[in-house]
């Protein structure tokens, strides 16, 4: 059964494809705008109000996306990444990259859209750990660091994340998490 959900309700998805691009970018924009305080993340992403987009400054080439989608097609979650260390979101914040030779990722954004349907064990177990880590384990990577909210990190720690080093940065406070492949 894992097997089945992984193959046909989760993928990597191409941001310069004009319509995934353009249903991810508006998306990201309906999660994040929502936000209370969003001065830091306008400055680190690329917001458009006018079409209610955000993109990364990162180019699209250097970053993996994916989406776990639900039994109607519809894009409930995503995941995107950096596998390639020319570019990096954590040092935004601060925290600088680990003193190590082993291969890691970054995981730069996780969200779910408005058709997600809260189901946790899916999210963790489908898409995360079956899916995307799979994929990172792929890429080389022995390790995934993030940074993370105060309000998100019990979910994070659930998950098995641990925190490696925690920022007040702009009036706020942020945690770099790492998850061991």
């Amino acid at each position: 059964m894992q097997t089945y959900v992984v193959d046909n309700f989760c993928r990597r998805i191409d941001l310069d494809h004009p319509e995934d691009g353009k249903e991810f970018e508006k998306h990201f924009y309906k999660a994040f705008n929502k936000l209370k305080e969003q001065n830091f993340l306008r400055s680190i992403w690329n917001w458009d109000d006018e079409k209610k987009t955000i993109r990364f400054n990162i180019p699209n080439e250097h970053i993996t996306m994916y989406s776990f989608r639900n039994d109607k097609a519809q894009s409930v979650i995503y995941v995107g990444g950096l596998y390639d260390r020319s570019y990096c979101q954590f040092d935004k914040f601060g925290f600088q990259p680990p003193m190590t030779g082993e291969k890691y990722g970054e995981i730069i954004t996780l969200f779910s859209t408005t058709d997600f349907d809260g189901n946790l064990y899916n999210l963790e177990r489908t898409f995360l750990k079956g899916y995307c880590f799979e994929q990172s384990r792929e890429q080389g990577c022995k390790f995934l660091l993030a940074t993370c909210t105060p309000q998100l990190i019990r979910l994070y720690l659930k998950w098995n994340f641990k925190i490696i080093e925690t920022r007040h940065f702009n009036g706020a406070i942020r945690h770099l998490i790492r998850f061991d492949l």
